[in-house]
């Protein structure tokens, strides 16, 4: 009888340690998943590198654009950039190359870089002939903010298709019809147009050069669009939801442009 009390206590006290030998390596585990997720940035990183390359545009632009429906009249973004381009990393996750637009002379390339003490992303450009630093914070995978140290400034940024797209989808993506509603007209966020007789492609002016100085859209009879010369030029307005085109005749050549008595008229319903 007291052997197989003995040998009783004997495995109990087997399947205690046991027990609790698992419960220590089980914690044992958890202390280095939470050590290696601590110790390394990498894996935040990673996820914000992952959706930087691309085009982004100013949010405070797009905004102001979507809200007064004019290109023309917001034409000044007060961002420090209208927009840029960021390519893909140079090597793995710690470079890239940040490319302004419109490309016009006087805006510089710059590079954006990880460091890794701060845990924030970091460049140098130049603006107006002066060189700034910038820091780059993503905020989500469409918006990110952008801190410039010497303006005091911070400006936020979108994430776009491209620029045509964006202003496409903001300002006449949808079907109009005429008052009557015997007519109707659909424009894509892609270019294509439906319902204007030959007209299959259009695009948003947003480069205010070459004598255009106000708010206008070119519509192309091919698919895809091309040069300017190769569309007819349309000043649009919006107004209480209702949407004029008028017809420019165009002169490229000597950058002259007059305004004609043929519009279209068309609302949104």
């Amino acid at each position: 009888m007291n052997k197989k009390k003995t040998l009783y206590f004997s495995l109990l006290g087997l399947l205690f340690f046991a027990i609790l030998f698992a419960c220590n390596d089980e914690q044992e585990q958890k202390k280095i998943q939470l050590n290696s997720e601590s110790r390394s940035p990498l894996t935040k990183l990673a996820t914000q590198a992952e959706f930087l390359p691309g085009f982004w545009m100013s949010d405070a632009y797009l905004k102001k654009i979507e809200q007064t429906k004019s290109i023309y009249t917001n034409r000044f973004p007060t961002s420090a950039f209208y927009g840029f381009i960021i390519g893909k990393p140079n090597q793995e996750i710690d470079t890239f190359l940040l490319k302004p637009f419109p490309d016009y002379e006087d805006e510089v390339d710059s590079f954006l870089e990880f460091d890794r003490q701060k845990n924030v992303f970091k460049g140098l450009t130049e603006i107006n002939h002066k060189k700034e630093r910038f820091e780059l914070y993503p905020l989500t995978e469409e918006l990110i903010k952008m801190y410039f140290s010497a303006l005091k400034k911070t400006d936020d940024y979108r994430k776009v298709v491209d620029e045509n797209t964006e202003l496409r989808s903001i300002l006449f993506e949808g079907t109009y019809f005429t008052k009557d509603k015997q007519m109707s007209y659909t424009f894509d966020r892609t270019g294509k147009v439906k319902g204007l007789g030959e007209y299959v492609f259009y695009e948003v002016v947003y480069d205010f050069s070459e004598g255009v100085n106000f708010d206008a859209i070119l519509l192309y009879r091919t698919t895809g669009g091309g040069v300017k010369s190769d569309a007819d030029l349309y000043k649009y307005e919006f107004k209480k939801g209702v949407l004029t085109l008028t017809y420019i005749e165009a002169d490229w050549i000597l950058e002259r442009h007059r305004i004609s008595d043929t519009s279209i008229t068309m609302i949104k319903i």
